[in-house]
């Protein structure tokens, strides 16, 4: 069985359906282009890794038919990687920023509590020993 790895140039891809054509000139010629697999990818938040149109990626196939075309990624993709982590901050500085709001209220609520029973506290102590 002989190795079935080669540079593939990409002639098209989409970030929003996970599509991938390469063209594979070591093995079918400049101008024939083919179909990576999705089987093993999948999209992360609603985004898939997919390479840029002109990039020079590593494939690979499952047989000599080049029935399945796979790529070999060789380095993660930030985007997708961080697609997510901007939305989960978001989310994140919101929630802290209503939570400081309301122990803020709590604190300032429970401030003046003190300050009341404190106050109910010296009147009773005056009353005793005035």
């Amino acid at each position: 069985m002989s190795t079935n790895v080669f540079r593939a140039i990409v002639s098209y891809s989409s970030n929003s359906t996970g599509e991938i054509k390469v063209r594979i000139p070591a093995k079918f010629g400049p101008e024939t282009t083919v179909d990576i697999s999705r089987i093993g990818r999948t999209a992360y938040n609603g985004v898939w890794s997919v390479p840029s149109i002109g990039a020079q990626i590593v494939v690979t196939a499952d047989d000599e038919a080049f029935t399945n075309v796979f790529w070999i990624q060789t380095n993660p993709d930030e985007a997708v990687s961080l697609s997510g982590v901007q939305s989960d901050i978001s989310d994140l500085e919101t929630s802290v920023s209503n939570l400081s709001s309301s122990t803020s209220s709590s604190i300032s609520t429970i401030n003046s509590q003190i300050t009341e029973l404190q106050a109910y506290k010296d009147a009773l102590l005056l009353g005793i020993f005035g």
